[in-house]
Order: C-alpha cells, then structure tokens, then sequence
C-alpha cells in the first residue's frame, strides 16, 4: 500500500477585508496547487483562524470547497487555553484515513533549556528559556480499513512549523531592524530564534 503524505505551507491564510491579496486571489492559486499534491495525508501550517470570540477556519474551510480534501477528517492545534484554534498560524493535518488520536506537544516532554547570554551588553548575566514559540500536532491514523492491519501499527505524522530565520533581540545588542553591535550578538541571536 502507497500512502502520500505532503506538506503546505499556506503563509498566513486568512479572510481578512485589508487583505493583499485577496482571499478569493490566493484560493484561485492554491487550490490547485493543493489538488495536484494528491495527498492521502496534507499537513498544513499557517491557517489563520477567524473571528475572536468563537474562532474559526472559515479561509480553510472556503479553500477546501470542491477538492477531495473537504471530505477529509481533521485536527487542528488549539488555543493555549485548550479552546479550538490559535489566533494565527495554525497547524492543520487532513487525511482520507480514520483520525484515531492527537495530541498537542508544546515542551511537554523536555522542558525548555535555559541559556545564559554570552554577549550583554552591560556585562550583567541574563538568561533565557529557549521555548518553541508554536506547538507541535502529532496525529496517528488508522489504516486497518485499509490493509486489513490491526490498528496497533497505525500511521504516525507529525505537524510542525519552524519559525522563519530572524534574529532574536538581545537588549543593547540590536542597533537597527537588521543591524548588530557585532558579529557574536549577531550569531548568538539566531540561536535563540526557535
């Protein structure tokens, strides 16, 4: 059995009236490109969630109309209040297979490492948890509909989204928007920038 898996980024999706372009525009382009993926199993990272006290993925939801993905079972990461979706850059994983469990990791395995800055500028010691700044969606799904397999060896995905690389800000370090005091700040602030 050939399961394809594939992975999206959807850079912010939202259906936001200033938006440039427009939803309409970018789900003209999208949704192709998603239809052609073929998936068995599409992750998805940065969907927006709309509405603010009853949030939904009213973009995603308008993107998926007509593709087999629509029919899909689906989780999606949740709110740190453990209310359904996170204001931005949700991570989503849709799959033609039975969804049997998810779980949303965010430092709950290892706690997040402290690090003590090597290049303060005073000379004072500052450290810093070095924290994912977005969970990870794990999902398992069960083929047994489809290989006859007992459940027990279903297949496991993980959803992540790694922050783009920008430089964290180190106080007395950062003189500009892309501009350091040295290179060491410099190299020391991209190792902070999970």
């Amino acid at each position: 059995m050939r399961v394809r898996v594939a992975t999206f980024n959807l850079e912010n999706l939202d259906h936001r009236p200033d938006q440039k372009p427009s939803l309409d525009t970018r789900i003209e382009a999208l949704r192709p490109a998603l239809v052609r993926l073929d998936a068995d199993v599409l992750c998805l990272q940065e969907v927006n969630a709309q509405g603010a006290k009853h949030r939904t993925l009213e973009a995603l939801e308008a993107l998926l109309v007509g593709t087999p993905y629509a029919g899909f079972e689906r989780v999606a990461t949740e709110s740190d209040s453990g209310k359904p979706f996170r204001d931005v850059q949700n991570l989503v994983t849709l799959s033609r297979f039975p969804i049997s469990s998810h779980e949303q990791l965010h430092h709950d395995l290892v706690k997040p490492p402290v690090y003590e800055l090597a290049t303060v500028a005073d000379g004072s010691h500052d450290s810093r948890e070095i924290s994912w700044d977005r969970p990870i969606l794990y999902t398992r799904h069960s083929l047994e509909s489809e290989t006859g397999i007992p459940d027990g060896t279903g297949l496991h995905i993980v959803n992540v989204r790694f922050r783009a690389p920008l430089a964290a800000h180190i106080t007395g370090k950062k003189t500009g928007a892309f501009e350091w005091a040295d290179a060491a700040s410099w190299a020391e602030s991209f190792l902070l920038q999970v």
